[in-house]
């Protein structure tokens, strides 16, 4: 049981209009990242997804290779907040239907300004009411 994870998830649940995400191909294989997604799609949270282009991907995996990802321990903390392979690949789903937000990490600080500009624009017209 990790006491900072489950305060992660009740911020999430209780405090959060928006959740931005910061997604590649490895992201949903991240325990934290998965759990909070999972949370903030279940209960309705407008999730913002940001891709990098040196980050890969986000793209839907199936249950059985998360499963396969987590040790038992992280797959029991998971499991505490209600979190589950399925949850996750669901919420990957819905992600994945909503546009994201391409940054490119390598370029001008005028872009990154941009793109910073955009995702908190994004948050504000997602947030929920």
């Amino acid at each position: 049981d990790d006491p900072l994870f489950r305060d992660s998830i009740a911020e999430v649940k209780q405090g959060c209009e928006t959740v931005v995400a910061f997604v590649s191909r490895l992201y949903i294989y991240d325990v934290w990242c998965a759990g909070e997604l999972a949370v903030a799609v279940g209960w309705g949270i407008p999730v913002v997804a940001v891709a990098s282009e040196a980050g890969g991907s986000l793209c839907e995996t199936s249950e059985e290779r998360l499963a396969q990802a987590w040790t038992t321990e992280q797959k029991m903390v998971l499991t505490l907040v209600g979190v589950t392979p399925q949850s996750v690949s669901d919420a990957v789903k819905q992600v994945l239907r909503t546009p994201l937000r391409r940054v490119d990490w390598l370029s001008s600080v005028g872009f990154h300004v941009d793109a910073a500009k955009g995702i908190v624009d994004d948050c504000y017209s997602h947030r929920r009411r």
